[in-house]
């Protein structure tokens, strides 16, 4: 990972462009917070981001996403009916079928980046071909209480102003360091071509880590940022146990410990889909 000068402190007075990025971020609303969430992040984009289109990809057994609620017409609403531990794999993999955009901003419904960082991050991938996906974060953070309210009402990132892994406020609880997952922005030509998310894993889980893992194996390049990542708290029991089919055990296995003419063959399989 690189360190990157922070510049929070100051309101965001105009609009970072993300360069007609498509911005990924799947749902499904099994708790009130958890849509509230997705609410939230999805004003926050609209007061922060121009030059941009958020694919929201819905899985459930009805929809519970209300587009007239917010009527931004950057909301692009995909719903598939399922009723199976929540597909995040194929919803992502399902976006970046759809996508013609570049570059693919993968956003959980409840995380909150540094914008000015995410910026960087994609005017890199556009001005340079050396890497192929950015963490536009090292560490993620929940924050619930009245900082999780202040944000809400703010809509600002400045809001976490001085808060990271060594200064947490009382509202506020470390996650974890580096992490693959949350927010990425991806060249949408390489999730493709290492062949995405593992579609067969339901929940959430280390889908995250294993497309990490696998497409590192084949050469995709990876780079982080020095910058907390913000997660708006939600109850865990909101999330269902991924399901480890005996399939996704033997890909996982693959990925893990297959020499790589095993991996290319199961990533070659992976990116049927996509054709």
């Amino acid at each position: 990972s690189c360190s990157f000068p922070l510049l929070v402190g100051a309101p965001v007075l105009t609009k970072i462009s993300l360069n007609n990025s498509d911005v990924v971020i799947s749902f499904r609303g099994n708790s009130k917070e958890r849509t509230d969430n997705v609410y939230t992040t999805l004003k926050y984009f609209n007061a922060t981001y121009s030059d941009y289109q958020v694919l929201l990809m819905e899985a459930d057994v009805a929809p519970k996403f209300d587009w007239n609620f917010l009527a931004d017409p950057k909301i692009s609403h995909h719903f598939v009916y399922d009723n199976q531990p929540f597909p995040k794999s194929m919803l992502y993999n399902m976006a970046a079928k759809l996508s013609r955009s570049e570059l693919l901003i993968f956003n959980d419904a409840d995380c909150i980046a540094n914008p000015y960082v995410m910026s960087h991050c994609v005017k890199d991938l556009l001005s340079s071909q050396a890497i192929d996906i950015w963490c536009p974060f090292n560490e993620m953070i929940d924050v619930k209480g009245t900082l999780k309210k202040q944000f809400c009402q703010e809509l600002s990132y400045d809001v976490f102003a001085g808060i990271d892994g060594e200064s947490l406020t009382d509202d506020c609880i470390y996650l974890s360091g580096m992490h693959t997952g949350g927010v990425n922005v991806c060249r949408r030509s390489s999730y493709i071509h290492y062949g995405g998310l593992n579609g067969k894993c339901r929940g959430w889980g280390p889908e995250d880590s294993e497309f990490h893992t696998r497409s590192v194996r084949l050469g995709m390049s990876w780079m982080s940022l020095k910058s907390p990542l913000f997660h708006l708290f939600h109850e865990q029991s909101a999330r269902q146990n991924i399901g480890f089919s005996e399939s996704v055990k033997a890909d996982f296995a693959i990925t893990d410990f297959g020499t790589i003419e095993e991996v290319e063959v199961l990533v070659k399989e992976m990116r049927q889909f996509f054709s």
